[in-house]
């Protein structure tokens, strides 16, 4: 997190740079968790130093819901059982952020869920205040793809997390829609750069390199970490030493 902090640092124009987290961020889409006992703690707070624009989280990430809904509220929000849409203002516009509905350990999406999201969407492109559409989706890279594949006019932007491999960049079938997914480690960023809102014309095309850019940043040595993060994220490096000092033994006769 304290690279992240040192990357984060250097884009941050709040007017023009949104920093949005995908759902998954304190536990494995599987449900198996690492989240600490008390809501205060530092890893948390590291989070909050973050400054996300937006944040999603899992159905059973309820501790840092619990965090966030009194340290930050309506930043970072629960996934729900339909889609929900949260709006960002911009100088230009508003930024609609469509948060796909949770499938939980649904394996396949159904159709309903699919025809709930299209229509969401459909609503919001004939918005003209709508400046751009960006989907977050919890539903793994193979459901992705088929809603991809399946549905013309969909989000500008699609974030994707959960089974499946990451993804820096990908583009829908008809070109309108960047495909973004995370990687499962914590140990890159994706860095979306947009030249220009899109138009709401059948002509618009995303064009990689020209009007849209996509980076994949890894977190590795060549980053320094952010002293300030460090500071605040040292409890837990105490913790973990403890925890690995090895333990005093005694036997008796």
């Amino acid at each position: 997190m304290a690279r992240r902090a040192t990357i984060f640092s250097k884009y941050n124009d709040t007017i023009n740079t949104l920093r949005i987290a995908g759902p998954y961020e304190f536990n494995k889409w599987d449900g198996s968790s690492n989240l600490p006992d008390r809501y205060d703690d530092p890893l948390f707070q590291g989070y909050t130093a973050l400054g996300y624009s937006l944040g999603i989280l899992g159905h059973e990430e309820t501790h840092a819901a619990h965090f966030f809904q009194r340290n930050q509220p309506g930043s970072w929000v629960s996934l729900s059982a339909h889609p929900t849409v949260q709006y960002i203002p911009t100088h230009d516009g508003k930024i609609a952020v469509v948060i796909f509905p949770d499938v939980q350990k649904i394996q396949t999406v159904s159709k309903a869920m699919f025809l709930d999201v299209q229509n969401v969407i459909k609503t919001l492109r004939a918005d003209s205040d709508i400046k751009l559409i960006i989907g977050i989706s919890p539903w793994g890279r193979q459901q992705e793809q088929k809603f991809l594949d399946s549905h013309a006019e969909g989000c500008d932007v699609l974030l994707g997390s959960g089974p499946g491999a990451g993804l820096t960049s990908s583009l829908s079938p008809n070109h309108q829609t960047l495909w973004v997914r995370a990687y499962s480690k914590g140990r890159t960023v994706s860095m979306l750069q947009i030249e220009h809102f899109p138009s709401r014309t059948a002509k618009f095309s995303w064009r990689i390199g020209k009007n849209i850019t996509s980076n994949l940043l890894v977190l590795n040595e060549k980053v320094q970490a952010n002293s300030a993060m460090q500071k605040i994220l040292a409890p837990l490096d105490t913790q973990a030493k403890r925890s690995e000092s090895p333990r005093k033994t005694s036997c008796g006769h």
